[in-house]
C-alpha cells in the first residue's frame, strides 16, 4: 500500500522515532475513500523485529536512542479496501507521538 510505504519514509525523518515496521495487509469489506489512520489503544508488548519481517529502517539502520525507554505503537492505515497495519518503534511518550503522527499524516500529499 503505497500510503502507508509514504507514512512510513515520513515517520522515519521524525526524531524520536527508531524503526517502522510494515506488517498485516489485509483488504477490508467496507470502503474508506479517504485516508485514515488509527493508533491502537494497547502498545505492542514484546519483540518486534523478531515477529514481523518486511522492515522498513532508516539510512543508517536503527536510529540512536534518546536515553527513554521505547515504546512500539501499533498504527491502522486504511484507504480504499486496502488495510495496513503499520508498528512504529518510538522513545516518544504516547501524547507526543499522537501529536507528531498528526502533523505527518497532514503533511502527506495524495494522489488517488
Amino acid at each position: 500500500m503505497q500510503e502507508a510505504q509514504q507514512l512510513a519514509n515520513a515517520l522515519l525523518q521524525l526524531d524520536g522515532v527508531e524503526g517502522v515496521v510494515l506488517s498485516k495487509r489485509l483488504q477490508g469489506r467496507a470502503l474508506a475513500p479517504d485516508l485514515a489512520v488509527y493508533l491502537a489503544k494497547q502498545d505492542v508488548q514484546g519483540d518486534v523485529q523478531g515477529d514481523v519481517q518486511g522492515d522498513v529502517q532508516g539510512e543508517e539502520g536503527e536510529k540512536e536512542q534518546h536515553g527513554s525507554a521505547t515504546a512500539t505503537y501499533r498504527l491502522v492505515v486504511r484507504l480504499g479496501l486496502d488495510v495496513q497495519e503499520l508498528l512504529v518503534t518510538s522513545d516518544m511518550g504516547r501524547e507526543e507521538f499522537k501529536g507528531v503522527l498528526g502533523d505527518a499524516v497532514a503533511s502527506m500529499s495524495f494522489v488517488v
